[in-house]
């Protein structure tokens, strides 16, 4: 079972917006870099604030783009995009540059996919498929699509959209309308394990089906996860507020991670 966020999305990701004075304006692609290794477990926040991602991408343009200053009309190319999500310490996969396959990746596997796209296909639905840039979009974007909409349009992380909603970056984009150039789905850690001819659209599912499971006495999240081949991230992320909530009912004010659970919790698994 894919684990989602209070805004539908497959992880916790900090506002944070490309745009500083004095500074390049084309620095999408080392934003949305840096936005992946800052994204944290759903539910849990994210693991670097939006401070971590400006320094790492203000260093990291001036690196391979040179000075990072207005007049810099620089941005970033597919090879050093995917040379900065290694230095991140982010796993990737390029994969298929359609809807279908997209939203596959998000609703089989809990993967955010980013994507080059043309600008001025940027559209968001709820405005009349206008762009939410403050200026004739041209050119290429990157973005990260974090989530799939019950109407089929993507919910997504731009780091160029400062109007957007929650301090700039959350917004929902026309899926059916945008212009992709290629697709990069991105594996954070909590995730199972991708073997490397997995299709989200044709092969079986990397989720067991869900069963109930009573703890006894001397288990652990890791030794319960390696029993069913999940990981205790999995476990922890799915059963959250039971295993807090049971904590607390034992005298403690956090499981301290799923560290402390007790016999007789049912986690689902």
């Amino acid at each position: 079972m894919v684990n989602l966020n209070r805004s539908n999305e497959v992880a916790d990701y900090p506002a944070v917006s490309q745009f500083e004075s004095g500074e390049s304006a084309y620095e999408c692609g080392f934003f949305t870099a840096f936005l992946q290794a800052a994204a944290g477990q759903p539910g849990h926040g994210p693991r670097k604030n939006a401070e971590w991602i400006d320094q790492n991408a203000d260093a990291w343009y001036v690196e391979l783009d040179g000075p990072n200053v207005p007049s810099n009309t620089t941005g970033i190319n597919q090879y050093q995009f995917y040379y900065l999500l290694t230095q991140a310490g982010v796993v990737y996969r390029p994969v298929a540059a359609d809807v279908a396959s997209i939203s596959a990746w998000l609703k089989e596997v809990g993967a955010a996919v980013c994507l080059s796209v043309i600008e001025d296909s940027v559209l968001n639905p709820d405005s009349g498929d206008k762009t939410p840039y403050g200026w004739k979009p041209f050119g290429n974007h990157i973005i990260t699509v974090s989530g799939i909409r019950k109407d089929g349009n993507f919910i997504v992380r731009d780091t160029a959209n400062v109007a957007a909603a929650n301090g700039g970056g959350l917004s929902v984009v026309n899926a059916k309308k945008l212009k992709i150039n290629n697709a990069t789905a991105i594996f954070y850690d909590w995730l199972p394990t991708i073997p490397a001819n997995y299709n989200p659209l044709t092969s079986p599912s990397l989720y067991k089906p869900l069963v109930t499971y009573t703890v006894a006495r001397g288990d652990t999240l890791s030794a319960i996860g390696s029993h069913y081949g999940v990981s205790y991230a999995h476990i922890y992320a799915a059963n959250t507020a039971a295993i807090e909530a049971d904590a607390r009912a034992h005298g403690h004010p956090t499981s301290q991670d799923g560290n402390v659970i007790y016999p007789g919790l049912q986690l689902v698994i």
